[in-house]
């Protein structure tokens, strides 16, 4: 018998729950499958890889628009991982607002995820923090 880790439980229900949510909350019409369009703020919380992997391989699910990495430095080291292959870079705040997404995963270093979280709240987008430091 598989057991099931507490935490691939824990990613499986999330997004099970966030796909339902925001299918309803979103107004998809009851018979379209449009995929949320998904971006990352930042790569360095530690699901940060694993969480744009995940979603990565659910394109039915997800459309990934892209990753905002604020740090210059954490950019040019997370563009080396594997698990950001293909990813779209965005520049910055501006162009993060010019995007049409419908919810944002918030995966910056610990001092930074309440501000990104509430930027992407008052942005009006749906957002994803794991275990927030506030």
């Amino acid at each position: 018998m598989n057991k099931l880790s507490r935490r691939k439980f824990l990613q499986a229900t999330s997004l099970a729950a966030a796909t339902a949510a925001g299918k309803r909350i979103l107004g998809a019409s009851p018979g379209e499958k449009r995929p949320l369009r998904v971006v990352q703020i930042g790569t360095q919380h530690s699901h940060a890889g694993s969480k744009w992997r995940t979603l990565r391989e659910m394109p039915h699910l997800y459309e990934l628009v892209g990753i905002l990495e604020p740090d210059p430095k954490n950019r040019k080291i997370a563009a080396e991982d594997s698990d950001f292959a293909d990813a779209l870079w965005i520049e910055n705040r501006d162009t993060l607002r010019e995007l049409e997404i419908d919810a944002v995963l918030v995966e910056t270093d610990l001092p930074y995820l309440i501000e990104w979280a509430q930027y992407s709240l008052e942005s009006g987008w749906h957002v994803h923090v794991d275990k927030p430091a506030g």
